[in-house]
């Protein structure tokens, strides 16, 4: 690589512990895939990576630094990892915000296009979000947010009230008085939005921050996934159902300043019947209206991806 100072091999030599198993790794940071450098590595006993004169550029060269412990190097993270990461994050966010409608077809080229990035980190995220029901495969490899039906609603609904109001039950004896002064916070914010319909982005936000603040403090990392899970399959109902309020029809505002008042008095039976109904609103409503999923254009299902900053 030209402009770039030559090392000797030993200055590429990583000296990894039998732990990691026969793992390739590089010294610029890089995994076997994403190198750009084409560095080679030498598997034997343990695992040495090193590179022929001129293959590999420095650490710094590459973007990532090389820690050192006890003579050993240790890689920082990778940025491909990160932009994997930051694009799943990013359509698991508009998933649980009910962006996109039910029956919406997620394009991957369309996507990566959007975020700036390679078509590989979005068909990851889309596939990862397909294991957790988010989204389900189309035979043009692009990925599908899931249609409504009865039955589906039915099934979120007592996924739903089954595992967030046993979380909501822990975390009432758990919740510290600053815990407590932010769900009082969120549940006045909720309440002034929900008078403001042009303020239906911060009733998004500050109801899914008071619900988490909940869930959180309950102390079980294993139910916060699947609730994680839960809330990306109910975003095109939350969709569906914003779509259908009218005045009369809005979640019940004194719904969560019950929820507060249950939990300042150490009442979990009463803090998971308040979380219960306001959870079992929204699908109440679709239910009611015989909601299946919403019209699509005539001619497409695609829907334009939100605009990404």
């Amino acid at each position: 690589m030209s402009g770039q100072s030559k090392l000797s091999k030993d200055a590429f030599v990583a000296d990894v512990s039998e732990g990691y198993g026969k793992f390739r790794i590089r010294p610029c940071g890089y995994s076997f895939l994403y190198c750009p450098y084409s560095c080679r590595s030498l598997i034997k006993d343990r695992i040495f990576a090193a590179a022929p004169a001129g293959a590999c550029a420095p650490a710094a060269a590459c973007g990532t630094a090389m820690a050192s412990t006890n003579g050993r190097f240790e890689p920082s993270p990778v940025e491909h990892v990160a932009v994997n990461l930051a694009v799943y994050q990013r359509l698991r966010d508009h998933l649980m915000r009910g962006d996109y409608a039910a029956g919406s077809v997620l394009g991957i080229q369309e996507l990566a296009d959007a975020f700036g990035t390679s078509a590989m980190p979005v068909r990851e995220a889309l596939r990862r979000l397909a294991a957790q029901r988010a989204l389900e495969p189309m035979k043009s490899r692009s990925m599908r947010v899931p249609v409504l039906s009865e039955e589906r609603l039915h099934d979120i609904r007592r996924a739903r009230v089954l595992v967030e109001g046993a979380v909501t039950e822990w975390a009432v004896e758990r919740m510290g008085t600053a815990e407590i002064a932010d769900l009082r916070r969120l549940a006045r914010r909720i309440g002034q939005s929900l008078a403001h319909p042009d303020a239906l982005s911060v009733w998004v936000a500050s109801n899914q921050a008071f619900h988490f603040t909940i869930y959180r403090a309950g102390g079980s990392e294993s139910l916060l996934a699947m609730i994680e899970n839960l809330w990306l399959q109910s975003g095109p109902c939350l969709r569906a159902a914003r779509a259908l309020m009218r005045p009369d029809e809005r979640p019940p505002v004194e719904l969560h300043a019950a929820i507060v008042e249950a939990i300042e008095r150490r009442d979990a039976r009463a803090a998971r019947d308040a979380l219960e109904r306001d959870i079992c609103w929204s699908f109440d409503l679709l239910l009611a209206h015989g909601v299946a999923s919403e019209p699509a254009p005539a001619r497409q299902r695609r829907q334009r991806s939100p605009t990404y900053a």
